[in-house]
């Protein structure tokens, strides 16, 4: 008979295995704690429960599942103060324990012992995220093992830790893009993987969960903008905990635009700061999450963007994102003609600190390609297309594994 430890040693793969053979539901996609729990109540005994920790300000606070987009569900646990002060527990915090039902009068179940947290015991002491020194990415992501991929990882090279923006018009499919790299990304053993979709259209969400085999986390175009901005905030600290403990974390977030519209329209029904101050503060503590981290695991943070336009809220904040990234895809205007490889902006597409990714030749061919390109950019769709396309996918003098 197995125990909590051990089920928690298993794989993903080897858990829904389980799963299925005992008929466990795995919901809209693989939640491994969840699945955790699930088969602990079936394998060990009854009354095992898991969430995302969520503190109120009040002290208190809630287990959400990701099977309910981290938003407010009848079935959240309650977790008492006291147990959050005893435990050291924060947001973000995954939360594995016995739990009973509600008694009269109560509306939620409530944790009756905190038995894991982020996968250890729960007496087990973690550094604190701020606390952990931050570094350049240095390990290349393999992203051009997808053919397509290959011209992205040609122009701006993917590191563990990057902080990343893809930005371009309407057209210029930043959305398939960011698709493709939630496949490849999520197909790496290495990394956890999340999608955020930030009051996405209904139809979109169902296309992506059905396309990625990753975990996806929407939250609703109809939801108050404080929601939206709580659950994003929520999802980061997520990937704060984990990456305490050593796991390599991959968000991808679609999109900027709207979190940033929530997050000012939120910030409008607050006292202050100002809406544009409150919006550049949060965005920067988002985009803040994404590092990697010495002695421990790393965030990756790649979001899309739509071009600076009138709007000066949106403006500033890509100007600031600017700023504060490691890594810039700038995405032309497909038009209406599939392509072989994203159309790309080869003069405002860079990744911060390459050499740390490149080997010397690759960086010295990747200097000399850049030299002899017209200044006037035209041109430089071939001229990529001529670089990338002759060189197989996984050619050693291209760095690429």
């Amino acid at each position: 008979m197995p125990d909590l430890a051990d089920l928690l040693e298993l794989t993903l793969d080897e858990l829904r295995a389980r799963a299925r053979k005992l008929e466990v539901p795995e919901g809209p996609f693989p939640w491994r704690d969840g699945l955790v729990a699930a088969l602990a109540n079936i394998l060990i005994e009854p009354g095992h429960a898991a969430g995302v920790l969520e503190i109120h300000a009040e002290g208190f606070g809630f287990l959400r599942s990701p099977h309910a987009d981290l938003m407010p569900a009848l079935g959240d646990i309650y977790v008492s103060q006291s147990q959050i002060k005893r435990f050291e527990l924060r947001t973000g915090s995954t939360v594995i324990g016995r739990a009973r039902p509600p008694k009269e009068g109560e509306r939620y179940p409530a944790m009756l012992r905190v038995e894991r947290v982020d996968g250890v015991p729960a007496e087990v002491p973690v550094e604190p995220f701020e606390k952990l020194v931050a570094e350049h990415p240095s390990v290349r992501l393999p992203i051009a093992q997808d053919p397509w991929l290959a011209a992205v990882d040609w122009l701006a090279p993917l590191g563990l830790g990057a902080r990343g923006v893809i930005s371009g018009p309407s057209r210029a499919e930043r959305g398939d893009l960011l698709r493709r790299l939630a496949r490849r990304l999520a197909a790496d053993p290495r990394l956890t993987t999340t999608v955020l979709l930030v009051g996405e259209r209904p139809e979109d969400v169902t296309e992506w969960r059905a396309t990625v085999p990753t975990e996806v986390i929407a939250t609703p175009m109809d939801a108050e903008a404080n929601r939206h901005v709580h659950v994003a905030e929520v999802a980061f600290e997520r990937a704060r905990r984990m990456a305490e403990r050593g796991a390599e974390v991959v968000i991808l977030i679609d999109s900027l635009d709207r979190l940033v519209r929530f997050a000012v329209e939120a910030a409008s029904a607050e006292a202050s700061p100002p809406p544009l101050v409150a919006a550049l503060q949060r965005t920067r503590r988002w985009l803040a999450s994404a590092r990697d981290l010495r002695g421990a695991g790393s965030i990756t943070l790649i979001t899309t963007a739509a071009p600076p336009e009138d709007d000066a809220i949106h403006a500033a904040v890509l100007r600031d994102a600017a700023d504060l990234c490691s890594w810039w895809l700038t995405l032309r205007d497909a038009g209406s003609v599939p392509s072989d490889y994203p159309s790309l902006d080869v003069r405002r597409s860079w990744t911060r600190r390459e050499d740390l990714l490149v080997g010397a030749d690759e960086l010295d061919r990747r200097r000399r390609w850049r030299a002899a390109l017209p200044l006037d950019g035209s041109g430089d769709e071939e001229g990529l297309a001529a670089v990338f396309r002759p060189t197989p996918v996984g050619d050693p003098a291209r760095g690429m594994p």
